[in-house]
């Protein structure tokens, strides 16, 4: 068994688990690097469960003893050293490398083409109908990824009703999501990149104890979002400086939003003119005679 298949394990029987199970895989997803090498007493403390639930959880993911779970997590760790480096930070190819925004656009366009190939048709078109046929969908990320999120807002409100922008934080919001959400009305569309905040893990897990579904947008099958997500998209991060690469998770994004409006285009052409209409009528915009292109 390599340590991939450890958290497909995870991803795959997450339904499964005990609210304390999911919250130790969690804890194992966020700091593998540290785990492989804490005793099984060290990470029931750290991860606040009981011994009792890592030995479980351990046994359920087919290791006949602890140590051989540790053993297997420091081989990968060690294996995995150097490619895990090179998430910290990119550098341009030698021939690319000409001046900074030659570096920014070409560090995009590998993330893009990178995060292409991750994305399984299937999975796609589950989160498409879910983010279409649901009541209700909750949208969340904390710090950058609010950028996304209010994107992703804009467009939602702007094809469809029923959006709930958790992103922002609001206590009377947040009373109300959870108040109305339900595993048979809502579903979750939450962004969670480096540095994995916490407050959008804790209301992603909260709704996702309600039965909600989960479509999760991260950087990494490792990242603590993953565990917690029923449909999940890997959108590779790597830096040049501090500043957040979100063109591959934006244009993710732009997928989902246009999967939705394929769904039913005359709903949504109908929606955005009379949006446009409004802009018209109210002079807010310079131009006001754009094409609706759906």
């Amino acid at each position: 068994m390599t340590y991939k298949p450890v958290i497909e394990v995870l991803q795959q029987n997450a339904a499964r688990l005990t609210n304390k199970q999911r919250q130790l895989g969690s804890y194992i997803i966020a700091n593998y690097q540290k785990v492989a090498f804490m005793n099984s007493r060290d990470l029931a403390r750290n991860a606040d469960v009981s011994e009792s639930t890592v030995v479980r959880l351990v046994s359920g993911l087919g290791y006949p003893r602890y140590t051989d779970f540790q053993k297997e997590l420091q081989n990968i760790l060690r294996s995995h050293i150097n490619s895990l480096e090179t998430l910290e930070r990119y550098e341009a190819p030698p021939d690319n490398k000409r001046n900074a925004f030659y570096d920014v656009f070409s560090l995009e366009q590998t993330i893009i083409s990178e995060a292409l190939e991750n994305i399984d048709e299937n999975i796609f078109n589950t989160a498409v109908e879910l983010l279409y046929e649901k009541q209700h969908v909750v949208l969340l990320g904390s710090g950058g990824d609010e950028v996304v999120a209010g994107y992703a807002s804009k467009f939602l409100h702007l094809f469809r009703s029923g959006i709930i922008d958790l992103y922002i934080p609001d206590d009377i919001r947040l009373v109300q999501c959870m108040n109305i959400c339900n595993k048979e009305n809502a579903v979750v569309l939450a962004y969670s990149t480096p540095r994995y905040y916490k407050r959008t893990l804790n209301l992603v897990s909260d709704l996702r104890d309600k039965g909600i579904k989960i479509i999760g947008v991260t950087d990494s099958k490792l990242a603590p979002l993953a565990l917690l997500s029923d449909c999940l998209f890997v959108t590779p991060i790597r830096y040049i400086t501090m500043v957040d690469p979100l063109c591959s998770v934006i244009t993710l994004t732009h997928a989902l939003l246009n999967g939705i409006a394929a769904r039913n285009p005359e709903k949504v052409r109908k929606r955005v003119s009379e949006y446009y209409e409004y802009t018209k009528r109210m002079d807010i915009c310079v131009m006001d005679n754009i094409a609706v292109c759906i």
